[in-house]
């Protein structure tokens, strides 16, 4: 897990005027934001509304942090979305009225794949505020991700085609039920996860896609925050 802040204390002498390096660590969020009104400090193992274990970060943004954790109740693994205390409850809202039942029972089985499920929402309460949470199936990687690791990036003709098509039917769903996407680009759209991703058990995970990266997080006066 690499929590917390761009830099990490590599080496610090206990003397009075200590000699610190940093190095960089590329991809992380900011550890300012870890205060209040902002970011809640999670941790793997953390256990979160009493039934999800948290196994490994997923990302971050600039409102929430994004967590792979184990549902204890269904023994399947969820996403958790956990909102800075300052994020607006509307997300959460508008993703949980598009996505009922009773609002999609008039679309086709294979268009409401293009939504997220939502199975959970809740919230923590933390030294930096209330923070609502958003459970869902974890997603594979974002289609700018994939579009990176392309060798000729870009995608093929044929793939290119698929996702535009899916794309404009699903925002076609969410004009039709008065809602606008305002901030829709290639890293806020992901592939979906095979099922088969809930026959691992944690170890299994880790053989398999690595552990968590783990490092100490220190602030100015030297001491671990994170």
């Amino acid at each position: 897990m690499r929590m917390g802040s761009n830099f990490i204390q590599s080496r610090y002498s206990t003397i009075s005027a200590p000699s610190v390096e940093y190095g960089i660590i590329a991809g992380v969020e900011d550890i300012s934001q870890y205060r209040f009104g902002r970011y809640h400090r999670i941790h793997i193992d953390d256990r979160l509304n009493k039934r999800y274990q948290v196994v490994h970060k997923l990302g971050h943004g600039s409102f929430s942090t994004v967590w792979l954790a184990l549902d204890e109740k269904t023994t399947k693994y969820v996403a958790i979305k956990v909102g800075t205390t300052d994020t607006s409850r509307s997300e959460i809202d508008i993703i949980s009225q598009i996505t009922q039942n009773a609002v999609m029972d008039n679309v086709r089985t294979d268009q409401k794949l293009l939504f997220p499920t939502v199975l959970d929402r809740f919230d923590i309460i933390g030294p930096n505020g209330a923070h609502p949470c958003l459970v869902t199936p974890p997603a594979r990687c974002n289609l700018r991700d994939t579009k990176r690791a392309a060798r000729s990036g870009f995608f093929q003709l044929d793939v290119a085609r698929s996702f535009a098509a899916q794309l404009v039917k699903a925002l076609s769903i969410v004009h039709e039920r008065g809602f606008a996407h305002g901030d829709l680009h290639f890293g806020n759209l992901f592939l979906q996860l095979p099922s088969s991703l809930d026959n691992l058990t944690v170890e299994q995970l880790y053989e398999r896609y690595g552990e968590p990266d783990k490092e100490p997080v220190y602030g100015w006066a030297y001491q671990a925050i994170v």
